[in-house]
Parts: structure tokens; sequence; C-alpha cells
């Protein structure tokens, strides 16, 4: 739905990064409440905590700030499509940074995912497309892997400390200065205003899909506080599968094999890596040898 609502909203308001600051104060507001009410679920950020705080800082601000500009420059299946290949990228970051091999059926699972996107790709005779959207897309899904890998790193260390809700806070707040500097540096802040000031529906349908995507910023965090970046990404698939059905009769693209066999492929791969993970004696120690002491006692949430 906030993705689907997202690309709605930028054939009206072409202020993808603006959205984005819009987004992000948004969250903070709806979080301030809940402080109040709950004290509990706050918390302040320790000194060491700034190394990785500041790289989810940076990766979530620029997957935010990416996506909504391929979201606002390209068609919404082809940036699904792209975001896609989302398992792959985590699954090698987390590789890499945890210095640890992976299960060869995570793997196997994994390059099904991509190989299911990239049929997807090949099927999808999408219109409106333009080099600058499918880049942003790329990068996009770059920052998304890495945000999604440091983040739950930081909740490995720090849950205690921060909890899902007081993490997207100090992340919100830390964003804000960039997104000031980047939007008034691109004029988009000043136009956003001047568009939505004097236009109560803009307004508010920007506000309420700002607050849509920060609802779903705070479900990402709680998600990736119980599982691994790599299970996120994969168990995430069947959202963005869903986001190129839905968009299928909304930008009237004609649906292929290809198209249909890379969803099909994709979302049953997805249920696989859900089945192999939740369903212990068909894959024994697949825990132990995926993700080592870091994703222990991992269940489905």
């Amino acid at each position: 739905m906030k993705v689907q609502l997202t690309a709605h909203l930028f054939e009206s308001q072409n202020y993808p990064t603006a959205y984005s600051f819009w987004s992000a104060i948004c969250t903070i507001v709806l979080l301030i409440p809940v402080f109040i009410i709950k004290p509990s679920e706050f918390g302040i950020p320790k000194y060491e905590m700034f190394p990785i705080l500041t790289a989810v800082v940076l990766f979530t601000t620029f997957d935010m700030a990416f996506q909504n500009i391929a979201l606002a420059n390209t068609a919404t299946a082809l940036v699904m499509c792209i975001m896609a290949t989302n398992p792959f990228w985590t699954v090698t970051l987390e590789t890499v940074l945890y210095q640890k091999a992976q299960h060869f059926v995570v793997y196997l699972t994994v390059m099904t995912l991509v190989l299911g996107a990239v049929l997807v790709s090949l099927g999808s005779p999408i219109t409106g497309t333009s080099t600058y959207g499918t880049i942003c897309a790329c990068l996009a899904v770059l920052c998304s892997a890495s945000k999604a890998v440091f983040t739950h790193s930081a909740f490995k260390k720090y849950k205690k400390v921060l909890g899902p809700m007081a993490l997207l806070f100090w992340v919100d707040i830390m964003m804000l200065p960039i997104y000031i500097v980047w939007t008034l540096a691109d004029g988009e802040l000043g136009e956003m205003f001047n568009d939505t000031m004097h236009d109560s529906y803009k307004f508010w349908m920007l506000t309420m899909t700002a607050c849509l995507g920060g609802v779903r910023a705070l479900m990402g965090f709680y998600v990736l506080s119980y599982i691994s970046a790599t299970s996120t990404a994969i168990v995430n698939i069947f959202t963005q599968d869903l986001n190129i059905i839905i968009s299928i009769p909304i930008q009237k693209i004609a649906v292929g094999g290809k198209l249909a066999g890379g969803v099909s492929v994709s979302m049953l791969t997805s249920a696989f890596y859900t089945f192999i993970k939740t369903y212990r004696p068909f894959l024994p120690g697949v825990d132990r040898v995926c993700c080592g002491a870091s994703e222990k006692g991992e269940s489905a949430p």
C-alpha cells in the first residue's frame, strides 16, 4: 500500500526528496505520543553506538531518497523488480561483514530469487521509465541492503538500549539535517510547501502517505530486531511481488510467460526459504550453519 500510494502521490506532487524529509518529520511526530504514554519504549544512544548508528542513518537516508526518486521517475513495476535483487546484496554483505559462509541452500535460494527478478524484468514491457530513475533504483537497493545489515547488527548489540521505536526516532532525527541541506540545494523543499500550503487535499495526501511510510519503516525495524537482514529481505520479496502484481492492471502491463514465471519463481522461493527456517527437521543445522550465533534461535515473527 505504501509503495502504491507513494507512486500515485508523485503523479501530482513530484517532490521525492522533500517527501522523504516530510516523512521523517511525520514519523517523529507520531512516535512522541507513544514515548509519553509508554516511557519504557524510549532510549538514548550510548557513545559507543555512534559508529553503527551513523551507518544506519546514512544508508536509511539514501535508501529512502533514492527509492522515492526512482518511484517518481520510472515505472513502479521496474523499481520493484530491481528491489527484488535485495536478498543477493544482503547475503553478500552479511557473508563479508560477519566472515561466515552460509549454508549452500541459502545461497541457492537467493540466486533463484534473483533469477525470478530477472525473468520479471525480461517479461515486463514497461513504459514510462528513465535512465535516471533506474540508476536511483539500483542505488536504493544497495543502500537498503546495507541499512538492513547494519540495523540488524545494531539490534544484536544494543537492543536493550534502543528498541525499534527508539532507534527509528533517533535515525529520523539525525536524517533531518541531511534532508534539509539536500532539499534546499535542489529547491524541492520550497516547491513542495508552496504547492501544498494552498491546497488542503494535497497537504493531507502528502502527510498521510508520509505517515504510512513511517509505519512501514517501524514494521521493518521490528522485523530486523527479530531476524537477520537476509531473512528479512527474502520474506520481503512477497511484498515486492505483490506490488508488481498490483501494478499490472494499474499500468496496463501485458502478462507473458516470463513475467508470470518470474513472479511465481520468486514467490515460491520466498515461501521455501520461510519453510526451511521454520521447519527445522527439513534441513537440520541450517540455523547454525547459516547464521552462527548471530541468528541462533531465530523464529518467524
